[in-house]
């Protein structure tokens, strides 16, 4: 099909000085456990923290590095990945905008528990240590959700979860596209283009497959019209059919 020989994403490089004030506290009012702030408060956790930007493919940082920053994804598309056993590279999380990074000594993390890339572009808002912890004082309401979910994601660190382990492959690789659609997709073609640059490979990290099953099981949705892709890049042409198959239904 037309498309499918050169990505039909369109991934700009995005400069600090462009995550201005306003794109700031709309991502930080996507945070889970800040969603009870108003515009005000939200403007004064962003002036705690210094914004910064990472290039497509560079580290924003690596496992065992010291943990003394929180990070929130402003702009662009990240990872989180840890390493299994026999050397395996899992993806935990494909992080987007209002999502968060790093760990903590707040919640009795001294050292990063994996390593986050930036998948495109990437902006985020840094939040030191101190001023994470000023947040939770200035904001006693927002503490405790704000602790749980950032332990919950070193938690979801120590072991790379991939749905139910034991589901067939095709569950699982449903469950994450559709998952990538609902983040970030735009209408394509007669189809939701998900506008994150992954490989067959990272969908394989995601899943905990092999690349050559994800492959496989792709090619065979094409034939069958769920999904169109190409190199590092997938869309959903019949979501109906992929929620059956993830057992959304």
């Amino acid at each position: 099909m037309a498309g499918r020989r050169r990505i039909p994403l369109i991934t700009a490089e995005l400069d600090p000085h462009h995550c201005t004030p306003q794109v700031r506290v709309t991502a930080l009012s996507r945070v889970p456990f800040l969603a009870g702030l108003d515009s005000q408060q939200l403007a004064e956790i962003d002036r705690l923290g210094r914004i910064q930007g990472f290039p497509a493919e560079t580290a924003i940082y690596h496992v065992g590095q010291d943990a003394e920053r929180l990070l929130v994804m402003v702009a662009g598309f990240a990872k989180r990945t840890t390493s299994s056993t026999d050397g395996v590279e899992r993806i935990l999380q494909v992080a987007g905008p209002g999502d968060v990074l790093g760990a903590l000594p707040v919640v009795g993390r001294q050292r990063q528990v994996d390593s986050a890339w930036a998948i495109t572009s990437t902006c985020v808002l840094t939040l030191p240590s101190g001023a994470f912890d000023a947040v939770l004082r200035r904001h006693p309401s927002v503490a405790l959700l704000a602790l749980r979910e950032v332990s919950q994601h070193l938690a979801q660190s120590q072991v790379a979860v991939h749905q139910d382990p034991a589901a067939p492959l095709a569950q699982r690789l449903a469950a994450v596209i559709l998952a990538l659609q609902a983040k970030a997709s735009m209408p394509w073609n007669q189809a939701h283009l998900i506008q994150i640059p992954l490989g067959r490979e990272d969908l394989a990290a995601l899943v905990g497959a092999r690349t050559e099953s994800v492959s496989r099981q792709l090619s065979a949705w094409q034939r069958e019209g769920l999904v169109e892709s190409g190199r590092r890049w997938i869309a959903v042409r019949d979501v109906t059919a992929l929620q059956a198959v993830a057992g959304a239904r």
